[in-house]
């Protein structure tokens, strides 16, 4: 584990807070224990070959997970990593792991890349493709690393549909992968499809399906699609109907059983017509976390997600978003969202 120039990652748990209400059904609580242990089993295997009594001849890194003497840091009362059982290196091993899915969004690409190197470059850096420490005896560049340590996690994995390349620095995408069944990826900036990458992939021109009325995007997907946030932030608001108001309207609540979350520049991302909410008002949500199922709630014409931007009161055009979300593995400025060209049957 080469570490010679990390900057500290603050070890923060990834909360996930689900409905508790009497009158709105939950949805199961979030968590990554299959994949934390398959994470593990695959950094072992890649540092050590899994021994637990590993050393490093350059350098004083050692166990199964290669710890630094400087960031082992004498965890449990061991001077150094390999002088530990494996419980404790697992459990120092848990702690780092948990620290870079909070800090990158839960993308668990982030971690092979932050283990190698103490960081995420920006996805055009040159580091992607320098060997780092090559005097430690490192001959393999970031880029490669990744990849051999994702094909190996793929194949630990069987029923995970996570991608061997890195977000955002290969000519595909991951964006919007299943990790579990709480999550997506997230792009190394923030966003994440609202829905699986699968079923967009599957029918992609529904990216560019106009609204009716007035800027957003009705996505059509069958009742219990799970949904996730775009764009980190605080749910703000729930509403609660969890009728369908279809035809008439009158005196419903429009979007049925939704979900509104502002963000840290008080951008609302508004979420409708749902079966079922996985989150309550004043949670905090990532980029990629679960936040609804999808439903038939409100005034709809049948199963969708409703999606929309609003931006000091205005709404704005979901569209380029999401297809840069899902064509490059990027997201774009909010200030940049159209205002029209996605209402009224055309886009």
């Amino acid at each position: 584990m080469v570490l010679g120039a990390v900057v500290a990652i603050l070890v923060a748990v990834l909360a996930v807070v689900v409905l508790s209400g009497d009158s709105l059904p939950a949805v199961a609580s979030c968590g990554l224990p299959e994949e934390m242990a398959v994470v593990l089993e695959t950094i072992r295997t890649q540092e050590s070959g899994g021994n637990y009594t590993a050393r490093s001849g350059g350098s004083t890194a050692s166990g199964a997970y290669q710890f630094l003497d400087t960031t082992w840091s004498g965890y449990g009362g061991y001077p150094s990593a390999y002088m530990a059982p494996a419980t404790v290196q697992d459990a120092k091993a848990t702690e780092w792991v948990t620290g870079i899915l909070a800090a990158n969004g839960g993308a668990i690409s982030a971690v092979p890349v932050t283990w190698y190197i103490g960081f995420v470059p920006p996805a055009r850096s040159p580091v992607w493709d320098q060997v780092p420490y090559p005097d430690a005896g490192n001959t393999i560049t970031p880029r490669q690393y990744v990849d051999r340590w994702l094909t190996m996690y793929a194949s630990k994995s069987p029923s995970s549909t996570t991608s061997t390349t890195i977000l955002g620095i290969a000519s595909t995408t991951v964006a919007g992968m299943v990790v579990d069944s709480c999550r997506v990826t997230p792009t190394l900036d923030g966003f994440a499809l609202p829905v699986p990458r699968d079923g967009i992939a599957a029918r992609p021109e529904l990216l560019d399906v106009s609204h009716h009325d007035y800027p957003a995007w009705d996505y059509p997907t069958p009742i219990g699609t799970p949904v996730f946030a775009v764009h980190a932030g605080t749910v703000s608001q729930i509403t609660n109907s969890s009728n369908n108001c279809y035809p008439d309207g009158l005196n419903c609540d429009k979007c049925g059983l939704g979900v509104t979350v502002t963000d840290d520049d008080g951008v609302q991302w508004v979420y409708c017509h749902a079966s079922e909410l996985a989150v309550v008002t004043g949670a905090t949500v990532a980029a990629g976390e679960r936040i609804m199922t999808s439903g038939n709630s409100g005034f709809s014409t049948g199963p969708h997600l409703h999606f929309g931007i609003r931006i000091s009161g205005v709404d704005h055009c979901p569209q380029p978003l999401l297809r840069a979300i899902f064509e490059t593995g990027h997201g774009i400025a909010a200030t940049v969202f159209p205002t029209t060209g996605c209402s009224s049957g055309h886009i």
